[in-house]
């Protein structure tokens, strides 16, 4: 999901809110939440952010990694936990 930032005037993607080593900045942590979600049949525990159009980009997974970096689903989201 695009915001717009007050701040600076623009906007920031889920896309830049995350640095090359996979590790999120202050931002992403404060948009993200972990979920319980629905994939391939499994209900797995995950670090979701909003990408936009009921599309979620996975963080962080109880998986060990497996799953980082996929792109899911509104309708695979369980449950948040905040």
């Amino acid at each position: 999901m695009n915001t717009i930032s007050f701040r600076f005037g623009r906007y920031k993607g889920a896309d830049e809110l995350t640095d090359n080593n996979n590790k999120f900045s202050k931002a992403a942590e404060g948009r993200s939440c972990w979920s319980v979600l629905s994939i391939e049949g499994l209900g797995i525990e995950a670090k979701i952010i909003h990408k936009g159009r009921g599309k979620f980009k996975i963080l962080e997974d109880n998986y060990n990694g497996k799953y980082i970096g996929k792109i899911v689903d509104a309708s695979d989201v369980i449950r948040c936990k905040l």
